[in-house]
């Protein structure tokens, strides 16, 4: 938080910042360490920005759009015949959305595509860059898994690209892969777009760019062209390829040489193509004066000033006539502060200067300065809007694991150039695809190879088999494996990582820890983590780690994770472990298949620091064929599984990097380990490593810390902010979706900075660590180091030619001046003065007084199964199989299970897709993501199916019952197949979105054979849904019971028979997943108190739910829906809300009794004529009204009116609805042979004439309840007999007893009370004119007369 200003110092405080600031000199740094100052009232710490304020809603519940009634003033009266298009990306866990809105259409925002590739599904959040082609129509995407950014050889050449059809949503994924450089891909003149990929140090000994030019229409490689050295903003012209090279602008040929277009005074960046065929970009000045007046002015400069450092950035132009010609001088036309100022340009060739500039003469036509613009803004397709994006919910990378599941909505601010409006949307990139198929993103890009075609293969299966779906030794390179139950890691809370990185830091963590042997039934002997991993390092020189600085390396290396993203803490996981399975690309981001799987290439870093060295099996060779030392099976375990240990472990590399490079003479500022920035060579280190001194006649005669994390690399803006803040020293959450922009040392210090969001608990989000302090505000800004600090002579770089655009394509080309990437820096360095207060301080939370910190309980599980005695449960882990878990919480140290699991995966990825976690049932369950049925590649390949096979006790009459974990399981759509019985319907559909530990009933079987219950992640339902494997149990009954399916609409499911806001609806049937401008939702409303539970059988002496939940000899399969029309209930029609027709959800079979059902209400358009009457009609009888027609077969509205209801509604409901339920009862009749068959009617809603209802007048209540009532009862009465099935009519029940009768047994209007899925207000709750509880009970009176 920032404080109020006050002095808090020796010095006047702007005296301290005068002399406490030095751009870029070279100093002896001081050896002895400084005492830290307390943080003074005013200090700088933490995030200053209160997060910005939700959208609300337009009166038609819409936040993604321009109101339609405000459209005309704030986009102007053309608006609605103009073609621009305002476009922006933004990524979570789910994939990189490119999102799209149209001017026309109010610039209502869609998503043309949402990319993901199979195989990472532990990715955090998807980043990415994109360009728009000329058209506006077209867009080329890199996209890649957030973590991409930690290693070099990706950041080069690591990301996926595809061409993007914004229209049609049509995605082209292309066979190679990409850089992630801020420019790449670069759009311009044309359809084309040029993709741009790098070697690096670590993978080649050449310096080389390549340039592929693609046609977005139809995504083909138009060429390749190889340049030698960094050619960076590359994009395309009339005349070819034009690029930034060094201090130039130049054309590239087809044979990969260059040819001068202009010279520049640094490196040029932000290349902007024209609509005149010229181009507009960015130089870099720096000016001693100015730096010296900055200074001067210290504490009064502006954030973009004091980061800015006396450096300039200035808009050059060339014209289309210039850029074809000899080389001459750009003009100059906008200039300001180096991070206050940028350029971009819209599909239409304008170039839009954005963030703060003024104007140097007059501008080209194709050039605008509009000022009041964002510097990191996108612009329109026709330059006439400009957006920022960022999460709505003004989160980091970090959220609730449930969240990940889900896209997260964006909040879009706008800026409409023409009329200066400022509207601000959010909208959810799942909620409006372009494309019919918005799965299209997630298809596998062909740069990773053809799956293979055999199977993954079979695990488990036998009762003796333990089930551990981790490949052999033999065959993997990581030591510690994914997919063993005992093999998890434990994840910790927030707080307790940070108390372990201060006992790490400080050496004391063994005063506190000494785990057990076996702890957390892990397998793992006793031991002491620090004394296991071989203590603390102490570093060279005196002192230790700041404290923020190492967690600023946990936030960024794993968001700290210990497991995977999908575990709260107190709850286990496999391992967070990057890269296990071996993705690699060659020098030119070629993959292999990953699904073959390169286990050389596999990185084997684990948990919340990523500990690689000595993290592989004994003898593993990397790719190299080089075989390094692995540490024993001991550290191994510790570091994969227990985050105290993989703290310390961390700790200890991070002090040796300190150690090498301040012994090899790299220090920052007075060396002093206090200050933050004072870590910028050990981090750089830590992340890309370092090259010693002894190897140079390994390295060409160079040394130092690698060219990769260089500020001065121009794969980097070097017009950039610091990480996670705004020009004018403000938050800026948006920089944790786009990390490629920063070198690693850069991130690390923003996060010590500003910290980010973790889970402590299901439902709180807390900061995940105290931030790091500066004396004053500017001081933090300072923190990012000058851009040219790293880069002079003496390692052959040239400072001058850093720049965006900037490359090494020669010795002249770029900063970095070697053919070889081996600018490696080797030298100490000073920006800040620390002693007189500029640099960065810990805040040290827990001394060594702080035990450590509780466990968290996240999620817990379900130990007791509560079933009767004699049931048997076959649970996901075989017996004898140790399951890992906390004291406490861990329900047995062995699976115990009364027969057996296994697993078959269609191939090797969909095992990688298969994950685990420590809840549920015996606090262990397995779960994928849900595959479209429909889909015959990927999805398909993805296939996994779970197979519980009971014990040979298991015979005739046995109910089967499925165990839904709270959470990690929420298809709607999971089909159990109950193989060994003799129903003729063994496929069962149960939702299990329960959200608790529950059991839900399959029905009674009659097994004949061997019992089994399989289930795969294969349905209907969207891709991406989580679907468990938990436990399964079998309960022997003896004999028959009676088998009652319960079917229907909100009348049959008990929609108002609620007490309380939904607490007696099933969880199940009552959820809302707020999406933005769309929800994911299931409203089914299936009440404990519907009437079919509250009625009784003959002979019995409990009602049928009570004997059924009781699991008696009644077995209720309740499967009525709130709002089902009869196409909602016979196979093959619409779904509702993403469950599937009743009838194809499988309980009706040759063994089924009774069937209840209640439908044709909505066919009789019940909702419609109420509205009618209730809110529409005015002064006029409803009757005499008219309302628009519906299509009977899917319930949409056909724009036809129906004419006075009074002679509509009689032909209606005898000509459609009648029909309808005849096809209903008939398919159930075919289904439920030997079934007695109800339908059930509906009472006269209104009780003395409806006069407490408002709207309803005394002759509108007559004609509803003695016209429209009876003639619907009459047609069902009628349908019923025609099928032979009993019609059940509780008219007389109702008696008095309506709506404003006494006692009132349906609701009327209710506004509140509303339940979890309910509808919104002002409208009334879905419980209006529905039956109380009381009416429940009446119904349940005329159906136990007719039973």
């Amino acid at each position: 938080m920032r404080r109020a200003r006050h002095t808090y110092a020796r010095v006047p405080i702007t005296c301290a910042i005068a002399t406490a600031i030095a751009f870029g000199t070279a100093t002896q740094a001081h050896t002895a360490p400084q005492q830290a100052p307390t943080p003074p009232s005013n200090a700088a710490d933490g995030w200053s920005d209160p997060a910005a304020p939700r959208v609300k809603a337009d009166e038609n519940g819409d936040k993604d759009r321009v109101p339609a009634k405000k459209r005309s003033k704030m986009l102007g009266s053309g608006y609605a015949k103009s073609s621009d298009t305002s476009w922006t990306t933004i990524g979570d866990a789910t994939g990189f959305h490119l999102m799209t809105a149209d001017e026309a259409d109010g610039y209502r925002w869609k998503t043309a595509a949402t990319l993901v590739e199979p195989g990472f599904s532990d990715t955090d959040t998807w980043i990415g860059n994109a360009c728009v082609t000329a058209s506006g129509d077209r867009a080329l995407v890199a996209y890649a898994p957030r973590t991409f950014t930690n290693k070099p050889d990706l950041m080069a050449r690591g990301a996926f690209a595809a061409a993007v059809d914004l229209n049609s949503g049509e995605v082209t994924k292309l066979p190679f892969q990409a850089s992630l450089a801020y420019f790449s891909p670069g759009c311009g003149d044309g359809e084309q777009a040029v993709l741009s990929q790098f070697t690096d140090e670590n993978m080649s000994d050449r310096n080389e760019t390549r340039l592929i030019t693609v046609d977005a229409r139809t995504g083909k490689t138009k060429n390749k062209i190889t340049v030698k050295g960094q050619v960076t903003s590359a994009v395309p012209t009339r005349g070819g390829i034009v690029a930034a090279q060094g201090n130039a602008i130049v054309r590239v040929t087809a044979g990969g040489k260059t040819e001068l277009v202009t010279r520049t005074d640094n490196a040029p960046y932000s290349l902007s193509v024209t609509k005149d065929g010229g181009i507009a970009f960015l130089d870099r000045a720096y000016s001693a004066r100015a730096a010296k007046d900055v200074r001067a002015r210290a504490a009064k400069a502006k954030p973009a000033e004091a980061a800015s450092a006396g450096t300039t950035s200035e808009v050059k132009y060339l014209t289309g006539g210039q850029l074809k010609g000899k080389a001459v001088k750009a003009r100059t036309v906008a200039e300001g502060n180096l991070t206050g100022m940028d350029l971009t340009r819209a599909a239409d060739g304008t170039a839009v200067v954005t963030g703060v500039a003024k104007s140097v003469g007059t501008l080209p036509k194709d050039v605008r300065n509009p000022g009041g613009i964002d510097k990191d803004a996108i612009v329109s397709t026709k330059a006439r809007a400009v957006v920022n994006a960022a999460w709505a919910d003004g989160k980091d990378t970090r959220i609730r694991p449930s969240e990940y599941e889900t896209a997260r909505t964006a909040r879009i601010e706008m800026k409409h150039l023409p009329t200066g409006s400022k509207p601000v949307f959010e909208a959810n990139p799942a909620a409006s695809p372009v494309g019919s198929d918005p799965a299209e993103g997630a298809n596998r890009s062909p740069a990773l190879g053809a799956a293979p075609a055999t199977s993954g293969g079979t695990v488990g299966g036998k009762k003796t088999a333990l089930l551990n779906i981790a490949e052999p030794e033999s065959e993997r390179t990581c030591a510690v494996e994914r997919g063993n139950p005992q093999k998890q890691a434990f994840q910790p809370k927030p707080r307790q990582i940070e108390w372990a990185v201060n006992r790490a830091i400080e050496g004391t963590m063994d005063q506190h820890v000494k785990r057990a042997a076996n702890w957390k039934n892990m397998g793992m002997g006793a031991y002491s983590p620090q004394a296991l991993i071989g203590g603390l390092t102490p570093l060279s020189g005196g002192g230790r780690i700041p404290a923020q600085v190492f967690l600023g390396i946990t936030a960024q290396e794993s968001n700290m994770w210990q497991a995977t993203r999908f575990a709260a803490p107190g709850t286990t996981a496999n391992s967070l472990i990057g890269n296990y399975y071996g993705l690699v690309h060659d020098e030119h981001g070629q993959v292999d298949d990953p699904w073959a799987i390169n286990w050389r290439a596999a990185d084997c870093g684990y948990g919340i620091t990523q500990v690689t060295d000595g993290m592989r099996l004994p003898g593993k060779p990397y790719q190299n064929g080089e075989v390094r030392p692995s540490k024993p099976r001991a550290y191994q375990d510790a570091v994969a599984l227990d985050y105290t240990a993989n703290v310390a472990a961390g700790v200890n590399i991070l002090a040796e990097k300190w150690n090498t490079t301040r012994n090899a003479g790299l220090t920052v500022n007075n060396g002093d380990p206090k200050g933050i920035e004072n870590w910028f060579f050990a981090l750089w280190a830590y992340n890309s490593g370092f090259y010693p001194q002894a190897d140079v006649g390994k390295n060409a005669g160079k040394w130092g810390v690698g060219w990769a994390n260089n500020p001065a690399n121009p794969t980097y803006k070097p017009n950039r902010t610091p990480f996670l803040e705004n020009e004018n020293g403000g938050d800026d959450y948006s920089h944790a979706a786009k990390p490629q922009f920063w070198p690693y040392p850069e991130k690390v210090i923003g996060w010590a900075a500003r910290p980010l969001e973790a889970l402590e608990a299901p439902g709180t989000l807390v900061h995940g660590f105290r931030p790091a302090w500066w004396t004053e505000p500017m001081f933090r800004t300072l923190a990012k180091p000058p851009v040219a600090l790293f880069c002079d002579g003496s390692i052959e770089c040239d400072p001058g030619k850093i720049k965006e655009g900037a490359s090494n394509d020669s010795p002249a080309s770029g900063p970095c001046q070697r053919s070889d990437f081996r600018c490696w820096w080797n030298k100490k360095v000073e920006w800040k003065n620390c002693p007189a207060g500029a640099c960065g301080n810990e805040i040290f939370r827990f001394n060594n007084t702080y035990p450590e910190e509780a466990d968290g309980n996240s999620h817990p599980p379900r130990c007791d199964s509560g079933l009767p005695s004699g049931t048997y449960i076959v649970d996901n882990v075989n017996s004898g199989q140790r399951i890992a878990g906390k004291d406490g919480r861990r329900c047995f140290d062995t699976g115990q299970s009364a027969g057996s699991f296994k697993f078959d995966f269609a191939t090797p990825s969909a095992k990688m897709d298969t994950h685990q976690l420590g809840v549920g049932y015996g606090n262990h369950t397995w779960f994928s993501t849900t595959r479209k049925a429909s889909s015959p590649g990927t999805d398909q390949r993805l296939k996994a199916t779970g197979t519980w096979t009971g014990p040979s006790a298991v015979k005739s009459w046995t109910r089967v019952l499925v165990h839904m974990p709270n959470v990690a399981a929420r298809s709607q759509q999971a089909t159990y197949s109950v193989s060994g019985t003799d129903s003729k319907s063994p496929q069962r559909v149960a939702p299990q979105r329960i959200r608790s530990n529950e059991w839900r009933s399959l029905g009674v079987f009659n097994f004949t054979g061997t019992p089994s219950v399989s289930l795969s992640n294969i349905t209907d339902e969207a891709p991406g849904v989580d679907i468990a494997w938990d436990a399964v149990a079998f309960q022997t009954l003896g004999a028959n019971p009676t088998h009652v399916v319960g079917m229907g609409d909100s009348f049959a499911s008990g929609e108002g028979a609620d007490n309380e806001g939904g607490k007696d609806y099933f969880r199940e049937t009552d959820y809302k997943e707020d999406l933005g401008d769309s929800e994911v939702v299931n409203k089914c409303h299936r009440s404990k108190q519907a009437w079919i539970r509250q009625a009784t059988l003959p002979g019995r002496s409990q009602s049928i739910g009570t004997i059924s939940d009781d699991y008696g000899n009644v077995d209720l399969s309740f499967i009525a829906c709130s709002g089902a029309r009869t196409f909602n209930v016979w196979s093959g029609g619409k779904t509702q809300q993403n469950s599937l027709p009743q009838m194809d959800l499988g309980y009706l079979d040759q063994n089924t009794d009774i069937v209840t059902i209640a439908i044709g209400g909505n066919d009789s358009l019940f909702t419609d004529v109420f509205n009618e009457c209730v809110w529409k009609a005015g002064l006029s009888l409803c009757q005499n009204a008219e309302i628009e027609k519906r299509n009977p077969d899917t319930g949409d509205k056909t724009g036809e009116m129906t004419g006075p209801l009074k002679d509509f509604m009689p032909t209606w409901l005898a000509n459609q609805v009648k029909p309808r339920i005849v096809k209903v009862l008939n398919e159930i009749k075919a289904r439920a042979t030997n079934a007695k068959i109800y339908l059930v009617g509906y009472p006269p809603l209104l009780s003395g004439n409806g006069q407490c209802i408002p709207g309803i007048g005394t002759e509108e209540a007559p004609w509803l309840n003695d016209e429209v009532a009876p003639k619907l009862s009459q047609e069902m009465k009628a349908a019923a007999t025609s099928v032979g099935a009993t019609f059940v009519d509780p008219a007389s029940d109702f008696k008095n007893k309506a709506i404003c009768g006494d006692p009132e047994s349906i609701h009327g209007i209710v506004m509140d009370g509303r339940s979890e899925a309910d509808a919104d207000s002002p409208n009334p709750s879905m419980k209006s004119f529905h039956p109380k509880i009381s009416g429940a009970r009446l119904y349940a009176n005329a159906l136990e007369r007719s039973l």
